[in-house]
């Protein structure tokens, strides 16, 4: 059974020296390598693009000087460490640099795998079968490494890695609310959005997912999905969503050759908990690859056991979302209702678990159809209202939809 490859190891190394930028984009660690002199190699390559972004054969040449006395067993007596990485660049074209690196990997799990085995059947002459299944299990787990702890090195290098990727953020399609936010909805976050009833939350909720231009799932507590997308429908055939009460011929006839682009999913979840609705959001991701997910409304999560006050019940809720968008690298938007005096009952646990709360203001005699966002909390941003009383930052659109423009 073959373990290791030298040459793949070789053209990979040979092929970073050509492009050092992809080692940002392949998941391979020094311990993947068999040959040290190639995990070595690997090492100081990762120390270099964290360091300076980019590295050549030059940047090696006295760090591989002083490695001569560990890598004896590797060189004749007659070669030198600084030809062997010339070599590697030379006898390399430009290869398929991710595919190797899952060559590489496949072989180290192999052998990862090979060695426990081999360890459990020694175990086996002298220690009970459900401990050496444990032990085989921790190995294979890679338990020597605890699961969640990670260095400052380790964290330093997935920043550098991430900031060489385009930001995970999806715009709203509302200019000022996305200027809040930073650029928009970002992966890992989870953001409020709170409202006295009949101040237009469902409605800013399927703006915010009609304007999407990514795959996400609307979990849909209060309206239905044919609801939600009859609004969507009377904003692309310009009317109100009221006339489909009437069924007119014409409605008809225009929706008979249209074609829905948004990538929007439902899940119709009246009375569901939020362990079943995480389920359908988990497959989902799986399934539909969504970047998000919105919950429409986050009081409407059922699921609350005997014993237990609602506060605690709606607190849990709102964290288990916000775990799992961060858990996932999925943006949340937790839809939420205020009481007749403004307040938002269970509202404590919905600010610790978003990264952004905003609070829904109508604008009184200023205009009837006129809204505007109160920054209530943000971990990331500086606080700072969108919009105010006298210049709303939204405006309904009754017409046609109806839908929040601005």
């Amino acid at each position: 059974m073959k373990l290791h490859d030298e040459n793949l190891e070789q053209i990979l190394l040979g092929g970073l020296f050509r492009k050092s930028d992809e080692i940002l984009h392949i998941e391979l660690q020094p311990e993947d390598f068999y040959y040290p002199v190639h995990a070595d190699i690997f090492a100081k390559m990762q120390a270099l693009i964290a360091e300076k972004r980019s590295f050549i054969v030059a940047d090696f040449t006295l760090w591989a000087k002083g490695k001569r006395p560990d890598w004896e067993l590797y060189f004749a007596e007659e070669a030198e460490p600084t030809g062997y990485l010339q070599e590697l660049v030379d006898c390399t074209l430009t290869p398929d640099i991710p595919h190797i690196a899952a060559q590489i990997k496949e072989f180290a799990r192999r052998r990862t795998v090979y060695a426990a085995v081999k360890e459990a059947e020694v175990l086996l002459e002298t220690r009970p079968a459900a401990e050496v299944m444990t032990l085989l299990q921790d190995c294979l787990s890679g338990s020597s490494v605890v699961e969640g702890i990670r260095s400052a090195q380790e964290v330093c290098q997935d920043i550098v890695i991430s900031l060489d990727k385009p930001a995970d953020c999806h715009q709203t399609g509302l200019a000022y609310l996305d200027q809040a936010m930073g650029g928009g909805l970002y992966a890992g976050f989870t953001y409020g959005f709170c409202g006295a009833e009949k101040s237009g939350k469902t409605t800013l909720a399927h703006t915010i997912s009609y304007n999407l231009d990514c795959p996400h799932l609307y979990v849909a507590l209060e309206m239905g999905s044919e609801q939600i997308e009859t609004r969507n429908l009377a904003r692309d055939t310009q009317i109100n969503s009221l006339k489909f009460l009437d069924r007119p011929k014409e409605v008809k006839d225009a929706l008979a050759n249209h074609r829905v682009n948004r990538q929007t999913y439902y899940y119709d979840a009246p009375g569901q908990s939020v362990d079943e609705i995480m389920t359908r959001v988990a497959s989902a991701v799986l399934r539909y690859n969504i970047k998000g997910f919105i919950v429409d409304y986050w009081q409407l999560v059922a699921g609350q056991q005997k014993g237990e006050t609602e506060e605690r019940h709606l607190r849990e809720v709102a964290q288990k979302f916000a775990n799992f968008a961060r858990k996932h690298g999925v943006w949340c938007i937790l839809m939420a209702q205020m009481n007749k005096d403004g307040q938002l009952f269970g509202g404590n646990g919905l600010k610790k678990a978003c990264d952004q709360l905003y609070m829904i203001h109508g604008c009184g005699e200023y205009s009837e159809h006129g809204r505007w966002l109160q920054l209530d909390a943000s971990r990331y941003t500086f606080r700072g209202n969108v919009g105010s009383d006298e210049n709303p930052c939204l405006f309904l659109n009754t017409k046609q939809g109806p839908f929040f423009h601005e």
